[in-house]
């Protein structure tokens, strides 16, 4: 009886794993086109704005919707900048930004929220 409740287990556990094995992830349709083109959108932003000043920033993009300020203790003062939402991509554009030191007020990242 032992072998015969072993062999049975061997087989549905067989069976199972070859069952599920054949099941492939979709790309995601829609919503894997958007998430791609808000991932391009984020990489090029911060290829552009990383490093860039504040001030450029500003004259580029204007007067921010929303400032926020960040603790970092033990690091210098900076606040996360937020503007409004690209249409294209649905991203809503965010920076992070490090005042202080010698260059002044530095975009460090962009973020597509």
């Amino acid at each position: 009886m032992k072998k015969i409740l072993a062999g049975l287990s061997i087989m549905v556990l067989t069976a199972l794993s070859v069952g599920c094995a054949d099941l492939k992830p979709t790309d995601g349709g829609a919503k894997g086109k958007a998430e791609s083109v808000r991932a391009a959108r984020e990489s090029s932003m911060q290829k552009v704005w990383a490093g860039k000043s504040y001030d450029e920033l500003q004259e580029s993009l204007g007067k921010p919707e929303l400032t926020m300020s960040i603790p970092r203790y033990g690091w210098p003062p900076s606040e996360a900048i937020l503007y409004g939402m690209d249409s294209a991509s649905g991203c809503i554009d965010a920076f992070l930004v490090v005042h202080g030191g010698e260059e002044g007020s530095t975009v460090l990242n962009y973020f597509c929220r």
